[in-house]
């Protein structure tokens, strides 16, 4: 008898064990859907670089009617030799992670740059913009998902700033909205850091401020915070 007691709890430790490391290894990401198959139990999803990716359902995913071939959707994904898997699957809203910047970010310049130097500026302030518009993206996430409520307003920048600047309500207690939060800071942070590189070099070039700064305002990059710290990524 108690050699079967020994052996149930054993059996019932490791049956917690197996459930709390697929646990630790599950992570979140946001993405596009592109297919699903409920009798095959594939999906074909666009990701974050825009790349399409084949994953598996779990056998325990349900809810699936509602989704449609387009829908932005937020996953949990165990890594298993051969094939990630999906261990649920939610719809969320946002513009796709592939989507192309939008056409009213960045307004025809009305005359061509003073200087070479500007010239160089402005040209790397609309790249960087672009990289913000795909963060932007995530944010759409973020702000839907995690119940955003914003105390501070950036008419010539981007409301992600709000968490750099601390002035953002949001609600983390998921592990969907942490990872989320961790990818807006993530790629905030490299656009962030090519600005601060951009504003050296026209510094360096003796730029007039007012000029940098009506380029900034262009394409909505204009922010007081770009050599600011970076928020405290959380853990999952």
């Amino acid at each position: 008898m108690k050699r079967a007691c020994v052996a149930l709890l054993l059996i019932a430790w490791g049956s917690a064990a197996g459930v709390k490391a697929e646990q630790a290894t599950s992570r979140y990401t946001n993405a596009e859907l592109v297919s699903i198959n409920p009798q095959t139990r594939l999906v074909v999803i666009k990701n974050t670089t825009g790349r399409e990716q084949v994953l598996k359902l779990d056998d325990t995913v349900t809810g699936l009617e509602g989704l449609r071939a387009g829908d932005r959707v937020i996953l949990a994904l165990r890594e298993e030799p051969g094939m990630t898997r999906i261990s649920s699957i939610a719809k969320s809203v946002g513009r796709p992670p592939s989507a192309d910047p939008p056409a009213t970010r960045a307004p025809a310049e009305a005359s061509a740059p003073a200087s070479p130097e500007l010239d160089a500026f402005a040209e790397q302030v609309a790249t960087l913009a672009q990289q913000a518009d795909r963060v932007d993206a995530l944010w759409d996430d973020f702000k839907t998902t995690c119940s955003v409520t914003l105390r501070s307003s950036y008419a010539d920048g981007r409301d992600w700033f709000s968490l750099w600047d601390n002035t953002a309500q949001i609600d983390v207690s998921s592990g969907a909205c942490r990872d989320l939060f961790n990818q807006v800071v993530g790629r905030g942070e490299a656009v962030k850091g090519g600005m601060v590189r951009a504003e050296e070099a026209a510094r360096a070039a003796n730029l007039v401020p007012g000029d940098l700064r009506a380029t900034r305002r262009r394409h909505a990059m204009e922010w007081s915070g770009w050599g600011g710290p970076a928020p405290e990524l959380l853990k999952q």
